[in-house]
């Protein structure tokens, strides 16, 4: 394969460049600096050419360790102003730092074209291994990586053959959560989504209509509203559907903060919760025990979430050939004060 040298004159020489010169992937190349035992002696000969021609030395921040002590494992997260995404990058950074490796942490600032540059930033030699939590734009990068070979893992996820991935079971935990509701006695259940550009509040809001449907009650696009996982979108949703000529007597929303955000439209308005509108959320995070009244939600375990994503990258560096591999993760209900039966 020919290179250009050139080009590359101004810059630092990257596993990527590396990996190209030796036509192979960049995870092929991470095991041979390794010494990994499992590489044809032929690809390892051309991998050490092509380190040997280019002049490339490994560093920190251009070294592809597949797992090494002194590696790096990228984060790319929408933003890290709410407790469940700070408790998910914690689990993260935990089971990285029992395996000796760094954590390299990129936000999205909830823009799809980030994502991806952010993703194809990281996935140039930056990292040996990458990790996005809630993606909204997988499809913009995963096929591409997966052309490369190279490891990655998504939280909050569905199954795709393209990556692992480790998410919470949406299915289960939604009909958890309107079982609850169902069996309070409410009828007209509605729901403020999260951003459905995600696979989980996708998931989540067909679950909800499904659940609905099963037992025969009202599921028209009068109940649901598109939030963001945010606080406010919480109650700009709720306020939507308070303004039905016929409102919901009890709201599921698609996370805690949005679920807090419910609340500020119900004090608004002077109505009172449980009594005049029951609420619930996803996922109990400790504001949920602190506030008035104490929320009814689904307790998702956020810290192991991550630590399982970890494992997952891991075993995609140790074996970049194995199959991609989908996790779920078990939910709880957590009955606080702010469900109650409805008042009619």
């Amino acid at each position: 394969m020919s290179y250009d040298f050139g080009a590359m004159a101004s810059r630092p020489v990257t596993i990527v460049d590396v990996a190209r010169h030796a036509g192979v992937s960049h995870s092929t190349v991470s095991r041979v600096l390794n010494g990994h035992p499992h590489v044809r002696a032929d690809t390892r000969l051309r991998v050490e050419q092509a380190v040997e021609a280019l002049g490339y030395v490994a560093n920190l921040q251009a070294r592809g360790l597949a797992g090494g002590p002194s590696g790096s494992i990228g984060l790319v997260a929408l933003e890290v102003s709410t407790s469940y995404v700070v408790e998910v990058i914690r689990g993260v950074d935990e089971e990285l730092a029992a395996s000796g490796l760094d954590l390299m942490l990129s936000t999205t600032r909830r823009h799809d074209v980030r994502e991806r540059e952010q993703v194809l930033r990281l996935s140039q030699g930056l990292c040996d291994g990458l990790i996005v939590l809630i993606p909204a734009a997988p499809d913009l990068y995963l096929e591409d990586l997966a052309a490369r070979n190279y490891p990655i893992a998504l939280i909050d996820h569905g199954a795709t053959p393209f990556a692992s991935s480790a998410t919470m079971a949406n299915r289960s935990s939604t009909e958890q959560a309107m079982a609850h509701l169902i069996g309070l006695g409410h009828r007209r259940i509605g729901h403020v989504t999260g951003n459905l550009a995600t696979d989980a509040a996708r998931r989540r809001m067909l679950n909800w209509r499904a659940m609905l449907q099963a037992h025969s009650l009202e599921h028209g696009d009068d109940l649901v509203v598109e939030g963001d996982f945010r606080r406010e979108s919480g109650q700009r949703g709720a306020a939507i559907l308070l303004d039905r000529s016929a409102p919901p007597t009890a709201i599921l929303a698609g996370s805690d903060f949005m679920a807090v955000g419910v609340l500020d439209e119900v004090r608004k308005r002077g109505l009172r919760c449980p009594d005049d509108l029951s609420v619930m959320g996803f996922d109990d995070v400790a504001e949920a025990t602190v506030m008035t009244p104490q929320l009814t939600t689904i307790r998702q375990p956020m810290q192991a979430l991550g630590r399982q994503a970890v494992r997952l990258l891991m075993d995609r560096l140790r074996n970049p050939d194995a199959p991609t591999v989908h996790v779920e993760l078990a939910t709880e209900l957590v009955v606080r004060e702010s469900t109650a039966p409805p008042a009619h």
